[in-house]
């Protein structure tokens, strides 16, 4: 099978330059795994739990295609969907990201079974679980489960991703560890251990009623599918606008939460404009490239969450107007795939120009110009159709549950602006490491510098009183 730039995986990616291995072999060894999804009766009340099965579903269909299969206890398919998304059910709302989910009331017998809430049944796999703001994962003999207060539904999203984080990792033989250690994360405090008290956070009241979208890619749906968890009150008055020129292309099916195969020659805004219609918000469009002639304009939201794939233009960020910009930039290699770099600006002590040079990104890099010359792959394409071999060597590994995990600590970061929290300059993480994120505290607290910004009040459970935009 002919390798091409728009149709090689970007997950198959890390066999084949790590390992030399074929994109034919690669993706039959994908094609094998099995992710059963083991539900008790927990899930049928709890949002968090719910954000957390949905996650970790549509996750590892684009890791490991149709490997997913849901083990509910008696009645619980049927529950109430307690989340943002659409279906009356949480069976549904999953079908509705995972169409081929199988539903099975037996236990599994193949692969990594992720546990959410009570199964004594199951005695291996991962337990997913969550505090607050807290998400872990941690093996099943372990007996590790946290209260699973609900407070920040988001975590439910982190929570899932961390536990495909696993999988995928223990898969690709990037630790020997993974799915064999407990691994968690505070959204509140990012810098705090999961035992920590002060790390659970307070209970989500707040929600931004403003917000435009830098790039539509890997990461920028990694924070589109947190954003779209959240219970707004009134999503439709929330001041949304997407910014993006690109089309999907078919491999960008498998790296992104929110892309079908059917979106396969759309553009990238209009894919995520009819994702955010379903769940009531009207986003406007804004389709060309962001460069240094950006400006917002004045009903235009004050805060960007910026996914720019590759470098991008983030010299500019500083000088487009914008009140606050929650950036993120993640590894694209196989031996980085799993890391990112959060940035809030502006930064206190730099301009964006300074930390980013004026992008002039060549072509190619040494590292994809290696690859060519040395990788059997790829020196076996050049030989068979006499070119291409640097352009498909220089695409960028991407895994969904990379931006998916990024894009719960950006959108979390937004949240703590208006809940008074910490305020972190950077965040830096490795996925793969069992260090805390190495985290660069603000110079002042969101507590004491609230940017002016928009706001909704959560949705009630009970779906009484919606209050509407509460400042302007």
């Amino acid at each position: 099978m002919a390798i091409s730039a728009d149709t090689f995986s970007r997950i198959d990616k890390i066999s084949v330059d790590r390992d030399e291995c074929s994109p034919e072999v690669a993706a039959k060894r994908r094609a094998a795994v099995k992710v059963p999804l083991v539900c008790g009766q927990e899930v049928a009340g709890s949002a968090t739990l719910q954000a957390a099965v949905i996650t970790a579903a549509n996750t590892a269909n684009r890791c490991f295609p149709n490997s997913v299969s849901l083990h509910f206890l008696d009645g619980v398919e049927k529950a109430p969907n307690l989340l943002a998304a659409p279906g009356k059910t949480i069976s549904a709302a999953i079908r509705g990201c995972v169409p081929n989910v199988r539903l099975d009331s037996t236990l599994p017998v193949d692969g990594t079974p992720l546990v959410f809430g009570t199964r004594p049944d199951v005695r291996t796999g991962l337990h997913v679980t969550f505090n607050g703001w807290i998400a872990a994962a941690a093996p099943v003999e372990s007996k590790f489960r946290l209260p699973e207060t609900e407070a920040c539904v988001i975590a439910g999203a982190a929570a899932g991703a961390l536990a495909m984080a696993e999988v995928v990792l223990a898969f690709f033989n990037v630790t020997p560890e993974a799915t064999n250690r407990m691994v968690s994360l505070s959204l509140w405090r990012p810098d705090l251990h999961a035992n920590e008290e002060d790390a659970v956070g307070p209970a989500v009241e707040y929600l931004p009623a403003e917000w435009l979208s830098l790039g539509l890619g890997h990461l920028g749906q990694g924070y589109l599918w947190s954003l779209g968890l959240l219970p707004f009150s009134d999503p439709g008055k929330v001041n949304v606008v997407l910014v993006d020129f690109d089309r999907f292309i078919n491999a960008n099916v498998e790296t992104g939460m929110v892309t079908r195969s059917a979106s396969v020659g759309l553009l990238k805004t209009q894919v995520a404009a009819a994702w955010l219609r379903r769940r009531g918000f009207q986003p406007r469009l804004i389709e060309r490239k962001f460069d240094g002639t950006f400006r917002r304009q004045e009903e235009e939201p004050r805060l960007a969450f910026c996914g720019f794939d590759g470098s991008g233009p983030r010299e500019c960020l500083d000088d487009a107007g914008f009140t606050r910009v929650l950036e993120c930039g993640l590894g694209d290699r196989f031996d980085n795939f799993d890391r990112m770099l959060i940035h809030t600006l502006p930064l206190a002590d730099k301009k964006a120009s300074e930390v980013w040079s004026k992008s002039n990104a060549s072509p190619s890099s040494p590292f994809a110009e290696s690859l060519a010359k040395k990788n059997r792959v790829y020196r076996e394409h050049d030989q068979k159709h006499i070119c291409g071999a640097l352009e498909i060597a220089g695409k960028g590994v991407a895994v969904p549950f990379v931006g998916t995990l990024a894009g719960s600590l950006l959108v979390s970061e937004a949240l703590r602006m208006l809940h008074g929290g910490k305020a972190f300059e950077s965040i830096s993480l490795r996925m793969a490491s069992r260090e805390l994120p190495i985290c660069r505290a603000g110079r002042r607290d969101y507590s004491e510098q609230v940017p002016e910004l928009s706001y909704q009040r959560t949705a009630r459970v009970n779906g009484s009183s919606r209050a509407a935009v509460e400042r302007n």
